[in-house]
């Protein structure tokens, strides 16, 4: 698949750092990308396998080179579409999720190139290579070896079966928690109600109701955590409750959203492939990778923390429970309580009034006066905004910084999402 010429996809972008062009990106120009690129990657790879020779330069230094489209077009959909999605992104990531993990497969499980990786591995003392070259090719190894290039020809087409319908799952587990998020929002009937919270939190809330058609109403929003940062201020312990509660049930509510089959299915195909990798569980697999090596040495460390955790916890909840009774209340402290709570002892007792400090971690003055401030101060760098830079949403503001991504090579910050790490078939 030849891809048109006008796809701002097809070419490096003309920008400064490579920077999208997102006055040309359209909706229209994902899929088509996504396919030409993963034809592109397969021809590339193809040309690998045929070479003759197996040299480090024209086995991983030309992996390291393909792949590019595929991962200029991974790079801007994944990162919109978590960001700023709509059901015409979700559709698409849903068609391209388990093409993506078959993409991914067909590569790492081809045992002519995995061949070629595993001889350079064994060689590799004789191969005189840097320092950086050494790094890349171990992580090459491991990196195809954790996939299972190593396994068997029947395993192999075992494993791309479950890698498929996992990245089938994930995509409709993510998508579902996000509509149910949304879904969650509690609508608040009065002002009244929202006592504690600022001017600016309840005109906020009044909006967010307005942008749903809601007239006469308030609407706090589910975050993408549990709890919410409003508990911390809202006197009102019935909408608290209802917060909290609403927070914790998120895809566990039985309706259409419920996430709980897919957790399961999820569960059972993780199972079947550690076990093609003889591993006792998921867990075993995922950390075999992993800096802790073994569940057994995370549970040991967890075991450790826990206690020191609990008594630290009934600790504070003690404190929280006096200071409830010392204004009143006649409760017995829960989950929805811990955050006002903890805000009134800091003030009784500590004389810190988080809410005196907000105005200086207001997110531009962050951003300006703290990250960039230390950036300048410890390396140097300097920060400039760049108002001529079009940005992917129109009320987000102009960038103040660019980082340059460099096109085949994707750092781990940019792939840890199944489909974003299935996108780029390399290591």
């Amino acid at each position: 698949m030849n891809l048109d010429s006008v796809n701002p996809f097809a070419t490096v972008s003309v920008l400064e750092y490579q920077m999208p062009d997102f006055t040309q990106i359209r909706d229209d120009h994902y899929l088509p990308a996504f396919y030409a690129g993963m034809e592109e990657e397969l021809r590339e790879v193809a040309a690998i396998i045929a070479q003759p020779e197996i040299t480090f330069e024209n086995t991983v230094v030309a992996l390291e080179k393909s792949g590019r489209t595929l991962t200029r077009v991974a790079l801007v959909f994944f990162n919109k579409s978590s960001s700023d999605t709509s059901e015409a992104l979700d559709a698409m990531e849903a068609e391209i999720a388990p093409k993506l993990a078959l993409h991914s497969d067909t590569i790492k499980l081809n045992p002519l190139l995995w061949s070629r990786i595993e001889r350079l591995y064994n060689e590799r003392s004789a191969l005189n290579l840097g320092a950086e070259d050494l790094r890349l090719l171990e992580l090459y190894y491991k990196d195809y070896h954790f996939a299972g290039a190593h396994l068997s020809a029947e395993q192999r087409e075992e494993l791309k079966s479950i890698n498929e319908e996992l990245s089938k799952l994930e995509a409709d587990f993510s998508q579902k928690l996000l509509l149910d998020t949304n879904d969650s929002a509690i609508v608040v009937d009065s002002p009244e109600e929202l006592d504690g919270l600022s001017a600016n939190d309840i005109a906020a809330a009044k909006l967010a109701a307005q942008s749903r058609g809601l007239t006469d109403k308030w609407l706090i929003d589910a975050v993408n955590f549990s709890g919410n940062p409003v508990l911390a201020e809202l006197t009102n312990r019935s909408l608290r409750q209802r917060i909290m509660l609403a927070s914790l049930a998120r895809g566990n509510r039985g309706n259409e959203n419920d996430t709980k089959s897919i957790l399961v299915a999820m569960t059972k195909l993780r199972a079947r492939r550690a076990a093609l990798f003889g591993m006792k569980s998921h867990a075993e697999y995922i950390t075999s990778e992993s800096t802790a090596k073994s569940p057994a040495n995370i549970h040991s460390m967890l075991r450790k923390i826990a206690i020191r955790a609990v008594a630290n916890a009934k600790s504070e909840g003690a404190v929280l429970q006096e200071a409830i009774s010392a204004s009143g209340g006649d409760f017995t402290l829960e989950s929805w309580d811990w955050d006002l709570y903890t805000e009134k002892v800091r003030a009784d007792k500590y004389n810190v009034d988080t809410a005196a400090l907000k105005p200086y971690f207001e997110l531009e003055k962050t951003l300006w006066d703290g990250v960039f401030f230390a950036a300048t101060k410890l390396y140097g760098i300097t920060f400039k905004e760049r108002p001529d830079i079009t940005t992917y949403h129109p009320e987000r503001p102009p960038l103040r910084s660019i980082m340059r991504m460099v096109p085949g090579s994707v750092s781990s910050s940019v792939t840890s999402t199944p489909a974003v790490q299935s996108a780029v078939g390399h290591g």
